[in-house]
């Protein structure tokens, strides 16, 4: 064998390497990524949704006939959904609502005040969210409201001005000017529909 061949040879040889070796990080990077993506849950569930459905059991005229979300950033541990809604039985009603989220070990948390009736699931595959709310007197409906992911500008002039009461209200809530302190008690489902 001559030298030039054996110098293609090493050459093929530390060309494979570097090519497994660039293969390996690209992998390793694509992973990392990944996981970034399962451990913070509230990153994904960011953008604005629009009622698919809204029902009771039993039956009643305690569910909506529109509705959107709002899911933003509050700061790097916590996120924001805010809600602007029609009653069914009350369409020029005032009809909004917000809740703040805490990412806390890869998992979601609702705030502890006025929601320990109200569950929430995400579903990440499918982009979609469903909130459970329950009547305080325990009697009476459960509603059951689902959400999907719809990034089309708004269009509905009471939704847009509820919307932004939702919004500022929550933000102005969440600011430590306020005062309030807020805790995270109730974990938010996450995973495909069951």
């Amino acid at each position: 064998m001559n030298h030039p061949e054996i110098i293609l040879k090493v050459c093929m040889h530390i060309g494979k390497m570097k090519l497994r070796a660039w293969l390996g990080a690209l992998s390793l990077v694509l992973m990392t990524g990944a996981q970034a993506q399962v451990q913070d849950p509230g990153t994904a569930m960011q953008g604005k949704y629009t009622l698919v459905s809204s029902t009771t059991t039993p039956d009643s005229a305690w569910k909506f006939t529109k509705a959107r979300l709002k899911i933003s950033r509050l700061d790097k541990r916590h996120i924001q959904i805010a809600m602007a809604c029609d009653w069914w039985d009350a369409p020029t009603a005032q009809c909004d609502a917000w809740w703040a989220v805490q990412v806390r070990d890869g998992r979601l948390y609702l705030q502890d005040f006025n929601t320990e009736k109200t569950k929430l699931h995400f579903d990440p595959s499918a982009h979609t969210i469903t909130i459970t709310s329950g009547t305080v007197s325990n009697v009476g409906s459960v509603r059951t409201d689902v959400f999907e992911l719809d990034p089309t500008p708004e269009f509905d002039k009471a939704l847009i001005r509820r919307m932004k009461r939702a919004h500022w209200v929550g933000r102005e809530t969440w600011s430590p000017a306020t005062g309030i302190k807020l805790a995270f008690p109730h974990a938010i489902s996450v995973g495909a529909a069951k």
